[in-house]
């Protein structure tokens, strides 16, 4: 499940390069990227917090 959720993460990274270099590039703004852009970073910190929690309770 971990590395899954890594693979997820990499993946939503990837994505966010991209969007970011084609706008750089002058494309124009894409409403929906910017909503999956914006619930992955949501989802991300959560996720991250989870496993944090999750895992390093006991130090």
């Amino acid at each position: 499940m971990d590395m899954l959720a890594i693979a997820a993460f990499f993946v939503g990274v990837y994505v966010l390069v991209g969007y970011g270099m084609d706008l750089s590039a002058g494309a124009e703004r894409n409403p929906i990227l910017d909503r999956i852009v914006v619930v992955w970073a949501i989802g991300s910190l959560l996720f991250l917090t989870i496993w944090y929690i999750r895992n390093f309770k006991d130090l």
